[in-house]
């Protein structure tokens, strides 16, 4: 049995892989390995038969390439949450306020069972001051109440998830 190479893939093909079975095919585009039953066989058409007598004891990790290599490393970021649109400013004003209450709970207090009409009361006050037009000299700003509120937003989402309180 012979063993897959680039040197197997023919001209106008880039990918080539071995199932199972030993019955190698070259791809046109790259094909989705997994799995052997998962992998689209059609490629829409773009495949061409290899044939049998291909060494398929590593068939999962067959798949050879022309392709140049490529210079920069790939990372795979399909179906993964991005964080670019996120406010890294807005994060760490929230992890601010969060060090600054230290003192007055003990750590992780946001993670106890809470109820969360109280937590609805707290961040309707700092809506409500965010609606009002922002005083001189008050103790805190809209900035301030703003990241209070978005604080407020993550502990109700917490209670939600983990502690099994309704509104």
């Amino acid at each position: 049995m012979r063993k897959l190479t680039k040197e197997d893939i023919p001209g106008g093909y880039s990918y080539a892989a071995v199932d199972s079975d030993g019955f190698a095919h070259a791809y046109k585009s790259k094909p989705y390995l997994s799995s052997w039953d998962d992998i689209d066989w059609s490629c829409n058409g773009e495949f061409y038969k290899l044939g049998r007598g291909w060494d398929a004891t590593s068939w999962r990790y067959s798949l050879v390439s022309n392709e140049p290599a490529q210079s920069e490393a790939q990372k795979d970021q399909a179906n993964k949450p991005s964080f670019v649109e996120i406010d890294p400013e807005f994060l760490l004003a929230m992890a601010k306020r969060m060090t600054n209450n230290k003192g007055k709970y003990e750590p992780f207090n946001w993670q106890k069972p809470c109820d969360a009409n109280l937590l609805l009361d707290a961040a309707q006050r700092h809506l409500l001051a965010l609606r009002m037009p922002q005083q001189a000299g008050a103790e805190e700003t809209h900035l301030d109440h703003a990241v209070a509120l978005a604080l407020n937003a993550m502990i109700i989402h917490y209670q939600l998830r983990h502690n099994e309180r309704t509104p």
